[in-house]
């Protein structure tokens, strides 16, 4: 019976969206999402406590994926440049801080081909 109970219980709160179900994801890192601008790009991704936001070997390995990301999807081909950073806290906890961390930027420009001189 009190087996059954808590069964209930689980299902009860899983459907009425209880945050304790929810709330891990918003403290974790999430990929990055590029868009086009009219003069570049804008990129948004949630540093989460397990990659933070002020820790500076991940800032690099996130701005490695904001540049594969632009380039891979054609919107930067030629790479980026001009990065400015913003975060947003979203949300606190004892154990740190989540925060949405926005990216804007350039597109670089791409170089001309110059053909193989003949030989």
């Amino acid at each position: 019976m009190k087996f059954f109970a808590l069964c209930i219980a689980a299902c009860a709160l899983a459907l009425s969206g209880c945050s304790i179900f929810r709330f891990g994801g918003d403290l974790l890192s999430s990929p990055i999402e590029v868009r086009q601008t009219q003069n570049g790009f804008i990129a948004t991704q949630r540093a989460g406590i397990d990659r933070p936001a002020g820790d500076p070997s991940w800032e690099t390995v996130r701005l490695q994926n904001l540049a594969d990301k632009a380039r891979e999807s054609g919107i930067c081909p030629a790479g980026i440049e001009g990065v400015e950073r913003k975060l947003e806290p979203m949300v606190s906890v004892e154990s740190g801080t989540a925060y949405a961390v926005t990216y804007s930027g350039r597109c670089k420009k791409e170089l001309p081909r110059i053909a193989p001189a003949a030989g």
